[in-house]
């Protein structure tokens, strides 16, 4: 009897809360309509979202907050709520009209956008994200043909990020050219070791060609990245022989139901490579650190990352230098095996296609990572002779040309690449070097730079380039700003020491030589017949040095010639004194 009463008794306490809960979600809805009618559709949105969270199987939320968005010309986020509306109620009069309507607005906007991207490639060509913009037009209209060509000229002319060849490859498996997206993963993910979303991806297209060895590899890597990434967890299985049927979706931000906005996805975690990271930021020297990111970094293998670290570690722990030899012998053995392998790999491909470009491609990047820059030079040239609107590859051929301090023709490039694009930041940085490194068009250089610290005032190389061209050109107050520039966000004090160091150096020098050039105006002078000019100039310059005897008769001769024969006397006394 007691158990029925407390069983009875539960039962009506949870039908209390929900029926309360079900008033509030009512209360809710009505003041987020009440709100709409009054036309405050930001407060009736932010009211939706909380009935949304609340009812999510509810198709009424999504269709109010659809409305709201709608009367915002938010049309994107429009579309999506009465599609999520429509999953529920599919067959709802009002909500199909509702989809129809925004659906159309929202593809017109695309088409005028596109227009407008077109008309501007008209005016300038060479601007990449005009191509990028268009290719992401075609991709919301469902045009995926359309996207992967217009996403293909965007490529030739710019380096993209992460985020868009994840959108670029979906666009890819849409079309169903997989064979077309494997080297181009392949490429990104030593590009970019620690996204788990390249890797994961990388994954798929090798499984979907049949290299499953490869394919688990990657989906292992993504998911050292990540643990529990549920994209690379299904992969992985389908590559070990668990069934599982892979759905092409946008990894790089997802449609949030619950308050109708597109967000980027938010990582659930920090993991060691990240906190390593972190800290050596913070604290350069903390080499105990920087060893251990370098075994992190290895079991994931990102290699390039790796090979950076104990570059770095090689030059500068001077108190281990055993340990960080060791440690830059064994990552560069391993890093120069799987690059030699990969440029057989390509050049075999060569020879069986000579037409492949992006084999060709592929070998210059890798011979230029091998630092064999006289065959990366000749394999960049012959594949921009036959692509030559490949900006990225036009970009890495200068990178190489200057590796190989082929100074000139670098500028060269450099230039032709800024003609086509004269707001790369890039392109200007490596422009200013080569100026700072041969002294040729300082001010050119200065100019750029300028530019570059005006959008990026932390841009590390920048700064670098500047205190060092501001010191070569002995503007040392404004070497001095850039320098405490720097020093307010950078923490590598040997790099920091090292610049102060060139600074004061350069300083001292400036100043003995302002002193030296003292005797020379004073010598000047008195060939022109101002002796106490001249006299004034070695005054000058015997207060700041300490003058030898041959300098101290030319003084007294001065002085006799200027008629100063008490100095002239004195001079001479102090001449004799001295010898005696």
């Amino acid at each position: 009897m007691k158990n029925i009463i407390r069983i009875s008794f539960s039962f009506i306490f949870c039908f209390y809360f929900t029926a309360v809960g079900q008033n509030n979600s009512a209360a809710i809805k009505s003041e987020g309509i009440s709100k709409m009618q009054s036309g405050r559709y930001g407060e009736a949105i932010d009211l939706l979202n909380r009935y949304i969270s609340a009812n999510p199987q509810e198709a009424s939320g999504y269709n109010l907050r659809g409305l709201c968005f709608e009367k915002r010309g938010e049309y994107e986020q429009a579309v999506y709520d009465f599609r999520s509306a429509r999953k529920i109620k599919s067959n709802d009069k009002e909500i199909n009209e509702n989809l129809s309507r925004t659906t159309k607005a929202w593809y017109s906007l695309l088409y005028n956008k596109i227009e407008g991207h077109k008309r501007e490639i008209a005016i300038d060509p060479s601007v990449a994200v005009n191509y990028l913009e268009i290719g992401k037009s075609y991709k919301n209209l469902g045009e995926w043909q359309l996207a992967e060509d217009w996403y293909d000229q965007y490529l030739l002319r710019d380096d993209a990020s992460s985020d868009e060849i994840i959108r670029y490859t979906e666009i890819l498996a849409k079309n169903g050219h997989i064979q077309k997206g494997e080297p181009i993963l392949k490429r990104y993910c030593e590009r970019f070791p620690n996204d788990h979303r390249l890797w994961s991806r990388y994954g798929y297209f090798t499984m979907w060609l049949g290299k499953i060895k490869i394919a688990i590899e990657a989906f292992e890597n993504a998911l050292a990245l990540r643990p529990y990434f549920k994209e690379a967890m299904d992969g992985l299985d389908q590559a070990l022989g668990k069934g599982y049927v892979y759905t092409i979706n946008d990894t790089t931000a997802r449609y949030n139901r619950a308050t109708g906005q597109i967000e980027s996805r938010k990582k659930a975690h920090e993991y060691l490579v990240d906190t390593y990271f972190r800290t050596i930021r913070n604290n350069p020297t903390d080499y105990f650190t920087r060893y251990k990111l370098v075994d992190e970094l290895l079991k994931v293998n990102r290699l390039e990352e790796a090979f950076q670290q104990v570059t770095y570690l090689n030059k500068n722990d001077s108190t281990n230098a055993e340990k960080s030899y060791e440690y830059f012998t064994h990552v560069s053995a391993i890093r120069d095996s799987i690059y030699e392998a990969r440029i057989e790999e390509y050049k075999t491909e060569l020879v069986s296609n000579p037409n492949n470009t992006e084999a060709l491609r592929e070998l210059a990047y890798y011979y230029a990572k091998l630092q064999f820059y006289d065959d990366a030079i000749e394999k960049y040239e012959k594949y921009l002779a036959i692509m030559p609107q490949d900006t990225a590859s036009t970009y890495s051929y200068a990178l190489a040309l200057s590796a190989n301090r082929e100074f000139t023709r670098a500028m060269e490039v450099t230039d032709e690449l800024l003609k086509r694009n004269s707001s790369n930041n890039k392109y200007k940085l490596l422009r200013a070097q080569l100026g700072v490194w041969t002294l040729h068009d300082t001010d050119l250089s200065a100019e750029y730079l300028k530019d570059i610290l005006s959008q990026e005032p932390q841009n590390v190389d920048a700064l670098m380039s500047a205190i060092t061209l501001k010191t070569v050109k002995r503007e040392f107050d404004e070497a001095e700003e850039y320098l405490t520039q720097l020093k307010s966000f950078y923490t590598d004090e040997n790099v920091i020491v090292k610049f102060e160091s060139d600074l004061e150096f350069a300083k001292m020098r400036a100043e003995q030589e302002r002193i030296m050039r003292l005797v020379d105006e004073g010598r000047q002078l008195a060939a022109q017949g101002d002796c106490q000019g001249a006299v004034g100039k070695f005054d000058e310059y015997m207060t700041y040095a300490d003058p030898s005897s041959l300098v101290k008769i030319e003084y007294a001769d001065l002085n006799v010639c200027a008629k100063n024969y008490d100095k002239a006397l004195e001079t001479y006394n102090e001449i004799l004194d001295a010898d005696s």
